[in-house]
Formats: C-alpha cells, structure tokens, sequence
C-alpha cells in the first residue's frame, strides 16, 4: 500500500517512546509493525511476499531491525521497498528527513524498485501485463539484460505476484502448488515399483533410487552451475531472443525470488 502527502505526514505525527510502546499499538490495533530507521512500519501486506519468508519477519515484529536488515546484506531494491510501506509513526528524536522519508521519496517510490530505469537497469516495462512478451520483443544488450535478472525486484502497490503472460490459460500454468509434486510423481514411484515386482530384490530396488536420486542432484547441480548460469561463464550467446529463453527457463528466478 502506497503512502501519499498527507497520510505520510499524519503516520509520522504518531510518536513512539520505545519498542514496548510500539508493540502495544501493535497488539491493541492488531497490526503487524517494524521499526527501520526510526520509523515505524506496516509490513502485514508484504510479509508472504518475504523472498526469505515471512518467518523472519514475524520474529521481528515490534523491534527495530536496523541491524538485523543491514547484517543481511539487502540489496538496493530491498530497501526501496520501504518507500511502499504503511507509515505508522516514528521513533522518539527520530529526524523526519532521514531513512527515505521525505514526502518527495513518498511520491517516487510506488515502483522505483521495480521499475528498470531507478535500478541499474535503463528499461522501464509495464508490470501490469505480461512481462515475457515485453522481453521477447527487447532488444536490449547483454549488459543490460544481466543487470536486470541480478537485481531481485518485488512487486508492491499492491502487493502482486509477477504476471508473465498476458494469455491467462498459459499464466496459469505456470503456478506449481507445492502439494502438485507428490501428487503427480508418488503414485508414478509406487507404479515402478510395482511393475517390477519380484525380478529384482528390494535391496536392489533401494539401491536404484538412492542411485537415482544421487545422478539427479548431480544432474540439477551440473544444470544450474554451467547451463543456467553460463553468462557468467562467457559462454552466453549474445542475442535478445536468447535472453528471452534464458529469462523463462532461469532468469525470473533471480528478477523475481519470491
């Protein structure tokens, strides 16, 4: 949820003494709140959308979690975020200028995180819409392209999951449940097995899957290290429409973790 002007200014006229004051307006209003910089933050909205989970922040709410944030290492797009957030108020001698409060970062920082120009990244795509077919017609270099997929970006304003493809049938599949897996591919183990049934020993059954699953993460591992990730190799062809492919097969998982 964006904050404008005056809603800005009235979350930063709401003081706060300390962290147990802010964790009783927490309780009492049924909020969920961090302190960044000496301001107070709504963050409920953004939670499950935590690249990392939403668990390390619910371990922090009511707390100030400038060290924590900063021990992390965040990125410069992590920290724009906080421009989207809920302003609730702010800490006792907090300097209203500082931490990216002013009304004019208000104003400019709905989507400066996501938006490829206010990164380091010059193109500026629409985020309503789908985002693969903006990059297939791209042409952009590889430099561009590289900065782009290596700077993760969240969308906000509202919270949103990414829009791929504009037809929907072909956005909807790609969503994977995570409950899809074993449904799909436990009754497909049992079925081998079965099908064998007494040729071979059990043992030598264990043995195959446990050799299965060996050669597969091997498989994934060599996959990701020179395949996924062979720009970083030099071995990328450089071609837009090659940054494309590259962008639906891996590239998205790096732009957009969560």
């Amino acid at each position: 949820r964006r904050v404008h002007g005056d809603k800005f200014k009235i979350g930063m006229s709401r003081t706060f003494e300390n962290e147990e004051q802010v964790a009783s307006f927490m309780k009492k209003e049924n909020r969920k709140l961090v302190i960044y910089q000496g301001v107070v933050y709504e963050v409920g909205e953004y939670m499950d959308d935590h690249p990392g989970g939403n668990d390390l922040i619910e371990d922090e709410l009511g707390t100030n979690i400038d060290e924590k944030f900063e021990e992390a290492e965040h990125t410069k797009a992590a920290k724009k975020i906080f421009k989207d957030l809920e302003v609730i108020g702010k800490m006792k001698n907090h300097d209203d200028t500082s931490a990216g409060s002013s009304d004019e970062d208000q104003e400019e920082g709905g989507a400066a995180h996501m938006d490829g120009a206010k990164l380091g990244c010059t193109r500026d795509f629409d985020y309503s819409t789908g985002l693969w077919e903006q990059i297939w017609k791209c042409d952009w270099s590889f430099e561009e392209y590289y900065v782009y997929i290596n700077e993760p970006k969240v969308l906000v304003n509202p919270v949103r999951n990414l829009t791929l493809f504009k037809h929907p049938f072909r956005e909807i599949l790609t969503m994977t449940p995570w409950w899809l897996i074993p449904v799909v591919w436990t009754p497909g183990v049992i079925a081998m097995f079965m099908s064998v049934g007494n040729s071979i020993s059990f043992d030598f059954k264990i043995t195959l899957f446990v050799f299965g699953l060996i050669m597969w993460s091997l498989t994934e591992y060599l996959l990701h290290r020179f395949l996924f990730h062979c720009e970083d190799l030099g071995l990328f062809p450089r071609h837009s429409k090659v940054y494309a492919v590259h962008f639906l097969v891996h590239g998205i998982h790096h732009a957009f973790p969560q």
